[in-house]
């Protein structure tokens, strides 16, 4: 009777009008500064320019403090770069090539002074004006949406209204203030790298240092395509004994990854032997997406047919992007050019995206061509006079059979014979552009090789000249005759 007489009027009272009236207009304006936040997301993004690159930026609520830079398709860079609960990110949607390449051009030896944290001070930027305003605008309308949402659900509630949009303008407003006021842009100097950046986490770095080096470079490689020029016409030279007139030349390249000092160097060679074909066993890109497509027309030679052998940092797109230029891409079979047959086994990751190829599809890849060409010649087709695969791991099953493999991928040049077979790997023209040296580590030079065959059909192999050039040290030429009955 005392407890019940104490406790009933402040039961009935908790469980009154007034606390379910309290628990809904707390929901209501929850409910407001939820949608409000969804509003501010929708609306607060804009587009930016950042010298030849134009990004999408947005900016959003968030419990973690981030900043999300998406570079598609290779990934994303992300680093905690300020405080409060925002969001902020950015998409680059494309790259002026052109731009890019004369800025190269004409700046390249003040560029890598510019990069780094602040590296966007060096560039005009535009649509930021813009993009402030569109921000400053998804605040009000948030603050707005949620005004409305609590003054329709009550209507004689000022206060609730005048709360619910206090808080859509001081919440916002705080956020982002504070995230201005901590931002700190070095954080990208140790950030999280997702998606295929992962597999190249110096690429900044070492490009950096490639812009500074590339005028230089470039004027080297055309001092050894002049010094080769001179050496082989040279009769005195007792290395090569001229440049073999009268005979059918070939130049073999691969894994050039995109850089343009390697692709100089391809050019000035295939000028200086005066080059009727050049076969290249891939790896022209570095993670083979569509992006580094837009770069091939000013790599790639098409003065010279060439012949393709895609490798695993190729791709569908780049495959595609060099069919478009007139590059005979071969992925699959025999093929006549000016009178050589060659056999093109291409890496079996480049019939799809990825980079780590996998030893045991590889070399399944090369026996299943393998038996296909043993059936051919059982049948009584002409034995190929090349045949010409990415990773040396395919080139076992084909020893014995042809006069000559030629392969790449590992970067490091290399000949031997086995069973009447040559192998050649011509180590990569790109110098290893994107997998610098660290202590310990051997430099490997820009390399590529130039085969003789004889100018009368069937093309049978005579010789072959071997260049590595390293870098501000020294160039090196080698020949290896193959046959010397053959010699003209």
């Amino acid at each position: 009777m005392y407890a019940g007489g104490v406790n009933s009027p402040i039961l009935n009272k908790l469980s009154g009008l007034p606390l379910r009236r309290l628990a809904l207009d707390v929901t209501a304006v929850l409910l407001g500064i939820a949608l409000g936040g969804l509003a501010f997301s929708a609306v607060a993004n804009g587009r930016l320019g950042v010298g030849p690159a134009r990004l999408v930026v947005s900016v959003s609520p968030a419990f973690s403090a981030l900043t999300v830079v998406e570079l598609p398709p290779f990934g994303s860079v992300e680093a905690v770069t300020h405080r409060g609960p925002v969001r902020l990110d950015v998409r680059l949607q494309e790259i002026d090539v052109a731009r890019t390449t004369r800025m190269l051009e004409s700046g390249a030896a003040s560029l890598p002074q510019t990069l780094g944290p602040d590296a966007a001070s060096a560039f005009p930027l535009s649509g930021l004006s813009s993009l402030l305003w569109k921000v400053l605008g998804a605040g009000l309308l948030a603050s707005m949406l949620a005004a409305v949402l609590v003054a329709l659900a009550f209507r004689r509630r000022r206060a609730v209204v005048a709360v619910a949009v206090a808080l859509s303008l001081v919440l916002p407003a705080t956020a982002l203030g504070t995230a201005y006021a901590t931002w700190d842009v070095s954080a990208f100097r140790e950030p999280t790298l997702r998606g295929s950046l992962r597999y190249a986490p110096q690429l900044i770095d070492v490009f950096s240092t490639r812009v500074a080096d590339i005028k230089r470079l470039r004027e080297q490689a055309g001092k050894v395509a002049n010094d080769l020029a001179t050496y082989y016409a040279d009769d005195r030279s007792l290395a090569s004994g001229g440049s073999l007139p009268s005979t059918f030349r070939v130049l073999h390249v691969t894994d050039l990854h995109l850089d343009p000092v390697g692709a100089a160097l391809e050019r000035s060679v295939a000028r200086s032997y005066e080059a009727s074909l050049v076969i290249d066993t891939g790896d022209l890109p570095i993670l083979g997406v569509p992006l580094e497509a837009h770069a091939f027309d000013s790599l790639v030679d098409t003065s010279v047919p060439r012949v393709y052998i895609p490798g695993n940092h190729d791709s569908p797109a780049s495959i595609a992007a060099l069919e478009r230029l007139g590059v005979t891409v071969l992925t699959s079979g025999t093929i006549d050019v000016q009178g050589l047959r060659i056999l093109g086994v291409p890496d079996p990751i480049s019939r799809g995206f990825g980079v780590e190829p996998d030893p045991a599809t590889v070399s399944a890849a090369a026996r299943i061509a393998s038996l296909s060409l043993q059936e051919a010649l059982r049948s009584g087709e002409p034995t190929p006079d090349v045949v010409a695969v990415h990773n040396p791991l395919m080139e076992k099953p084909f020893v014995g059979l042809v006069p000559l493999i030629l392969s790449g991928h590992t970067h490091s040049a290399r000949f031997y014979v086995s069973k009447g077979t040559a192998l050649l790997n011509s180590g990569t023209a790109g110098g290893m552009p994107y997998d610098p040296a660290s202590p310990g580590r051997r430099s490997l030079p820009y390399s590529a090789s130039v085969l003789y065959f004889t100018a009368a059909q069937p093309r049978r192999l005579i010789a072959i000249d071997r260049i590595a050039v390293y870098p501000n040290r020294s160039t090196t030429v080698s020949r290896q005759v193959i046959d010397e009955t053959l010699l003209p």
